[in-house]
């Protein structure tokens, strides 16, 4: 199963303002070309997290204006066909 660690600064988290669940119909996302190994990218990120409703969300700059949901638990954020973040919920 393809994992993503996301290292965010914590000068990256902010308020639990933006945490709301986002609604997306169910659908896969797919990459385009051949995305292998260890990548990184320099990409803006704001996480908000609100721990009371254990979900967060992770931004990579810009805004979102339709969701996919890829589980019961996450959901892409995207800016027409391009990934601007995730919406997910988190267990204790």
């Amino acid at each position: 199963m393809p994992r993503v660690e996301l290292l965010a600064p914590m000068s990256a988290w902010k308020s639990k303002d933006a945490t709301a669940q986002p609604i997306g119909r169910p659908a896969d996302l797919r990459l385009s070309g051949n995305i292998s190994g260890n990548l990184s990218f320099d990409w803006p990120v704001i996480v908000s997290k609100d721990v009371q409703r254990d979900e967060a969300r992770v931004e990579f700059g810009g805004e979102f204006n339709r969701a996919v949901a890829l589980s019961n638990s996450v959901v892409a954020l995207l800016e027409d066909d391009r990934l601007s973040g995730f919406w997910f919920t988190f267990g204790r």
